[in-house]
């Protein structure tokens, strides 16, 4: 989708690259090719898509439950601390 979004620079690419993809949505139906119809149809112009929001997510848990305990325990404030 990225690349469908740098590839659109005006309203007449973004027209031919929705008929495109419409004739080939037609063709051999595809999720992927529905999400790309969809984004040039709501002017999504190459922001993150939905999967990014979970992807930081999980990057936010993972810092919390791992590095915080492993840089508590490297400055000594969780030094001697039993679980």
């Amino acid at each position: 989708m990225r690349a469908d979004a740098e590839a659109v620079t005006d309203a007449e690419s973004a027209d031919r690259l929705s008929a495109f993809l419409t004739t080939q949505q037609k063709k051999h139906p595809k999720r992927q090719k529905a999400d790309r119809l969809l984004a040039l149809s709501h002017g999504w112009t190459g922001g993150h898509p939905a999967p990014y929001a979970r992807a930081v997510a999980a990057a936010w848990v993972f810092a919390a439950g791992v590095c915080l305990p492993a840089i508590g325990i490297w400055r000594g404030v969780l030094d001697g601390v039993s679980a």
